[in-house]
């Protein structure tokens, strides 16, 4: 996705992307803030690294609906060379604070605190999400690899989440996933035996807007 963007010009930049609101300034926004937010959490065990989540925490308290939204729309009007100098320098930092966080601990984060490697995946899928709204926009194709495999992983694994995100309860019975991998491998998650089964090519079911893990 780097690399789509930066050849586009200022009108380019300017393209609405599917999600409501959002051009690819402000899709590129709030990729680089969630990474540097997490930057942030991580550095948090120490006292000036507390106080400086704290008061990303504060921000969020105070507009828990709007504060993404706001803080994506805001860093969006800077010009394109400085979202992607500041893009640059958040992805390399992220990967240095999540290498560095004490084995067996947990970040915070504004839902449940998230173990490093968890991290890494969701912003994994995070950026595989929000590159496909860019890809749309602009009229280009991702690069599909066996890479989505992390963000089919994360659809699986929250599954139960994704029932109670949406006032549900999850079913206790356990579940199947057999994916067929860009590569032609097959994954699979859960019992073979299981009654509840989803099979199908990863990358629809990598798509955004699927119902991840709700067979």
């Amino acid at each position: 996705m780097r690399a789509a963007v930066a050849s586009l010009d200022e009108a380019g930049w300017r393209t609405a992307t599917p999600a409501e609101g959002w051009d690819v300034a402000t899709t590129v926004a709030h990729l680089l803030w969630t990474d540097e937010v997490a930057v942030l959490a991580a550095g948090s065990l120490t006292d000036e690294g507390k106080q400086a989540w704290d008061a990303v925490v504060l921000d969020a308290i105070a507009d828990p609906t709007g504060f993404v939204d706001t803080e994506a729309l805001r860093i969006g009007k800077e010009a394109p060379e400085a979202l992607l100098s500041r893009w640059d320098a958040a992805r390399p930092a992220l990967t240095d604070a999540l290498r560095a966080y004490p084995d067996g601990l947990k970040m915070p984060w504004f839902g449940p605190p998230m173990a490093p490697t968890s991290m890494a995946t969701a912003r994994y899928m995070e950026t595989w999400a929000h590159a496909l709204d860019v890809y749309d926009a602009i009229g280009a194709r991702p690069e599909v690899t066996d890479r989505i495999r992390h963000v089919a992983h994360i659809g699986v694994r929250t599954r139960n989440f994704a029932y109670a995100n949406n006032g549900l309860e999850a079913p206790g019975e356990e579940f199947r996933v057999e994916l067929t991998a860009p590569s032609g491998a097959t994954w699979t998650w859960g019992p073979e035996d299981a009654s509840q089964k989803v099979t199908g090519s990863a990358y629809d079911f990598c798509q955004p807007g699927h119902p991840a893990g709700a067979p």
